[in-house]
């Protein structure tokens, strides 16, 4: 079975005394689901050229993400899928 995505051990930036911050890397390769467990999730594409970022119950529209792009999922969504749309490998903080 071929991985799809791979994920680099989380970092934990402290922010402020109660504040903390869990920075992932995720490399896609085809299409990957993520879980913003009940929590914002704000992520940067710092390596390839776009990828969707799709609803995997249909309710929201496909969005499309380039290089260099912050974009936020908010915590209701809950699971949505990062789909490579070019050949280059996707890479997202």
């Amino acid at each position: 079975m071929r991985r799809l995505l791979e994920e680099l051990e989380p970092n934990l930036m402290i922010c402020a005394r109660d504040m903390f911050i869990e920075t992932r890397r995720f490399t896609v390769r085809d299409s990957a689901e993520l879980d913003c467990h009940e929590s914002v999730n704000v992520l940067n594409l710092v390596e390839g050229d776009r990828c969707l970022v799709e609803s995997v119950d249909g309710s929201f529209e496909p969005y499309e993400v380039h290089y260099a792009e912050t974009f936020i999922v908010p915590e209701c969504v809950g699971k949505y899928r990062l789909r490579a749309v070019s050949e280059k490998r996707r890479s997202l903080w």
